[in-house]
């Protein structure tokens, strides 16, 4: 399969998902206790998908100082994102509002690694952050 087939299935799942975080939500559950199960019920996840594949588990110092710092902002970004999602009138606005991060990575991916970024991503650039304004009208 091709990334784009791998972010479909990725997207239905993620938007399978937050409606499921929302209707928690609605049950009264906070965020923390949401991330928790669903990072706790994960991680036995990809332990499994680990052993069961086979994978090699070589990392050195550089890659757990970055793991590390994928953690903690994984950590801020996910409760905030679910404390958004608690808060929305829709849920849809705050995932529409987070989903800008694809533009913030798309950019910072130019100079990073040396991304392609046409005429026509620009376009898609400010037609996405004009979303963003008018959804937080």
């Amino acid at each position: 399969m091709n990334w784009f087939i791998y972010a479909i299935f990725g997207m239905l799942a993620f938007s399978a998902m937050l409606i499921i975080f929302k209707q928690l939500s609605i049950m009264g559950l906070k965020p923390a206790l949401i991330l928790v199960f669903v990072f706790g019920f994960g991680m036995l996840l990809y332990l499994a998908h680990l052993i069961i594949t086979k994978s090699p588990l070589n990392v050195n110092i550089n890659v757990i100082i970055l793991l590390g710092i994928a953690a903690f902002l994984s950590y801020i970004g996910n409760f905030f994102y679910v404390a958004a999602i608690d808060l929305a009138p829709n849920p849809g606005f705050a995932i529409a509002i987070v989903g800008f991060q694809a533009v913030l990575v798309t950019i910072a991916s130019v100079f990073l690694f040396a991304s392609e970024f046409s005429l026509v991503n620009v376009v898609g650039v400010v037609l996405a952050l004009i979303g963003i304004i008018l959804i937080g009208l």
